[in-house]
């Protein structure tokens, strides 16, 4: 008879990178999930199990924690608003170069004042783009495993246990 459970440590907050907790949003991949990463929110932690309500009151799974699970925590969203700006004002640049390509006609304008007004002009337009996408930041779990195992052997019962500390639920 194995006998799995989970155990968090009562100094860790909720708000700290990577701990598990009621209310926390959570990305679990097991053999209960299909294999395949199921995102949701901690509704109830049970001794080996944690109870996760899906995205958008998609269901809600009892997941049992063991070594094969993978489990991450997330830290929250954040816009590509500073990608945006950055490939945005590289665009934005680009025909100030192809100015400087080509018969160095002197009627075409300043390369320069065209480099900057389109470098300024990219970045805002990128930055408004980029402010559409969101992604988001996932963290290991940290969460201990303790295992028992209890067997029977000639003359006797042999006894076992593991702790494992985070490692094995990346």
């Amino acid at each position: 008879m194995v006998l799995a459970m989970v155990w968090l440590p009562g100094g860790l907050r909720a708000e700290e990178p990577g701990t598990v907790a009621v209310g926390r949003r959570v990305r679990v991949t097991s053999q209960e999930t299909g294999g395949r990463p199921f995102i949701g929110q901690v509704v109830a932690l049970e001794p080996g199990v944690m109870v996760v309500i899906g995205e958008g009151g998609t269901g809600q799974k009892r997941v049992p924690i063991m070594p094969s699970t993978t489990l991450e925590v997330s830290t929250g969203k954040k816009s590509q608003a500073a990608r945006g700006a950055i490939v945005g004002a590289a665009v934005g640049a680009m025909p100030a170069l192809f100015m400087t390509f080509g018969d160095y006609n002197t009627d075409k304008g300043n390369p320069a004042a065209v480099s900057i007004v389109g470098a300024a002009a990219g970045a805002a337009i990128g930055s408004l783009v980029g402010l559409a996408f969101k992604s988001e930041n996932w963290h290991p779990a940290d969460v201990a495993v303790v295992t028992a195992g209890i067997a029977p052997i000639p003359r006797g019962v042999s006894i076992s246990l593991s702790v494992l500390w985070g490692g094995g639920l990346r």
